[in-house]
């Protein structure tokens, strides 16, 4: 069996482990599992892009509020108006 050192930041290293350890899985164990599956797909097993991708569940609930804005049959004429209505009293044209 073959050992591989890493370098990681403390802060990263720290919140991995603790979800690690809700898991039930050690360091070793998930690097493990990660090499696995890079070997059986031949390649990373996630999307790695340039561009930020929005979270499911982000986009879930983005669309739930849209949902809920076009059911409530409001519209308006203007983006101040909108912004207006939004922010309130906050609002400054």
């Amino acid at each position: 069996m073959a050992s591989l050192h890493v370098r990681i930041d403390d802060v990263t290293k720290k919140k991995v482990q603790k979800i690690l350890d809700e898991l039930g899985l050690d360091m070793s164990t998930a690097v493990n599992m990660y090499f696995h599956q890079i070997a059986l797909q031949k390649g990373i097993p996630f999307e790695i892009s340039k561009e930020r991708v929005v979270p499911e569940h982000i986009m879930r609930e983005w669309e739930k509020e849209v949902q809920e804005a076009l059911a409530s049959g409001k519209s308006y004429a203007t983006a101040e108006e909108m912004h207006a209505d939004i922010l309130g009293k906050d609002y400054d044209a």
